[in-house]
């Protein structure tokens, strides 16, 4: 049990990052140049899309331990790099 939570989380760690960038990528390539999005719907598409992909796991009892490995290693890796991110813009602000 706790075996198949560990895998999906060390799964969900790699597939969490590719969900990220493919979202902000498919985010991006649909707007627009007339087109204005804020920073919070943004937001809620970088970061809880790629967490709420593997919910439909939890709904199947031989699926259910690995749905939850997953959603913990996808939202370790949106964390790590929404922290990431801050760090540069954080840097990128005080050299000018």
């Amino acid at each position: 049990m706790w075996a198949q939570v560990l895998s999906g989380a060390a799964i969900g760690l790699f597939a969490g990052v590719a969900l990220l960038i493919l979202v902000v990528i498919v985010v991006a390539g649909t707007l627009g140049d007339d087109e204005d999005m804020s920073g919070t719907t943004f937001f809620l598409l970088a970061a809880l899309v790629p967490v709420l992909f593997p919910v439909p796991m939890l709904f199947f009892r031989q699926t259910r331990m690995w749905g939850v490995g997953l959603i913990i290693g996808v939202a370790v890796s949106t964390i790590s790099l929404a922290g990431a991110c801050a760090a540069i813009i954080t840097g990128l602000e005080g050299s000018a």
